[in-house]
């Protein structure tokens, strides 16, 4: 089985660190270790644990090279967020004006809460926003007015309108995405009642103050949902690097990497959330929308996998519901005999059980899902 190197392992610990004695103990085991860590990676996974190092001891050996190329890129997020965040500020006065309801999603609603530290950097590529579906025009015609120009072709766009769940837009190097679902309707295991999970989300959402601008973000339990969605399509769809054995092969180590970095990225940000919102999280919400879109097992065993490996302040009550889901009970319990530290049998394991559950669901309902991609009209 492929085990952490050096740097990995550094990630892991700090994220699992509950306190300043805990990351001060983990800091001082690594300090003879230093000369293998690849600091680069470090800061790009999780640049506040490469600040933490820097600051902690000079016998980190983090050459200046290294430390220049770092500050280069750090900086030049730091002002991409701000760039960010104040178009956010702008779009938002705007579709307060057309009295368009929406929810800005991810990073631009993170950046001003759950990374109120300006040390503790979350990188951001696009701007993202979520719309019912009868407002996608209206809200199309907001963005243009803003001077966005739309990715697709027409044609595209009727294709994506069926099949997919947001259009593109771009203006002066920051892309926008406009949701009006989470995911591709042909690819995820809704069949009934699939504008319940919206409805929660849009019923749940709440309004921050962002630079005397009122900015509409998902509740803390919206958010920690995303984020397991966000992160289970990524790895599991996008890059489908867990449905075969690849990570296992020396010909894919950055594919295992990929899994390694993200996972570790996903399990700061779901701790840093629930530490951050602490008894905001309203859990039976959580497990509402998580039923809501069909997608108890991935949410539940991620959620569960964050309070193994990054010992997130998840109680055993919560976890005790999530396993009345059969196929989350049956993974935790093979969960047990498999270290916090092996990241990709874990989430292999995950894919496998995932596989189980499918197969059972064309057995009892007679609904067939080919790796969570259900066959409509002969078409998947």
């Amino acid at each position: 089985m492929p085990q952490l190197n050096v740097s990995e392992k550094f990630l892991l610990k700090g994220i699992r660190a509950n306190s300043k004695n805990d990351s001060k103990n983990t800091l001082e085991s690594f300090l003879k270790e230093s000369d293998r860590i690849d600091w680069l990676l470090i800061a790009e996974t999780i640049p506040y644990i490469y600040l933490k190092a820097k600051k902690f001891h000079k016998d980190f050996e983090i050459s200046e090279e290294i430390q220049n190329k770092v500050q280069q890129t750090y900086f030049w997020h730091v002002a991409r967020n701000e760039k960010i965040k104040y178009e956010a500020i702008k779009l938002a006065r705007e579709f307060n004006k057309a009295g368009i309801d929406l929810i800005f999603l991810k990073g631009v609603a993170l950046l001003s809460t759950v990374y109120d530290d300006p040390k503790d950097l979350r990188t951001m590529k696009d701007i993202d926003i979520l719309v019912r579906k009868k407002d996608l025009w209206k809200a199309e015609e907001v963005l243009k007015s803003r001077g966005y120009k739309t990715k697709e072709t027409e044609e595209e766009r009727e294709i994506l309108l069926r099949e997919h769940f947001h259009f593109m837009y771009f203006k002066n190097r920051i892309n926008l995405e406009l949701h009006w679902e989470i995911g591709e309707q042909w690819h995820w295991d809704i069949v009934k009642s699939k504008n319940l999970y919206k409805n929660i989300l849009f019923d749940s959402s709440r309004k921050i103050t962002v630079k005397d601008t009122e900015i509409k973000t998902l509740s803390p339990a919206g958010n920690i949902f995303m984020a397991c969605f966000n992160f289970e399509r990524a790895l599991f769809v996008d890059h489908r690097i867990i449905y075969s054995p690849f990570v296992y092969l020396s010909k894919y180590l950055r594919e295992r990497e990929k899994l390694v970095c993200h996972g570790l990225r996903f399990f700061y940000e779901i701790k840093k959330m629930l530490r951050h919102y602490g008894d905001e999280v309203k859990w039976d919400e959580l497990l509402s929308l998580a039923r809501a879109a069909k997608k108890e097992y991935e949410i539940f065993t991620l959620l569960s996998l964050s309070k193994k490996v990054a010992k997130a302040n998840i109680s055993k009550a919560i976890i005790k519901k999530m396993k009345k889901n059969i196929f989350v009970r049956l993974y935790l319990l093979l969960c047990q005999l498999i270290s916090y530290e092996s990241f990709t049998t874990l989430f292999f394991l995950n894919r496998t059980i995932y596989r189980m559950m499918l197969i059972w669901s064309y057995v009892r309902n007679r609904e067939f899902y080919s790796l969570g991609m259900r066959i409509i009209g002969g078409r998947i």
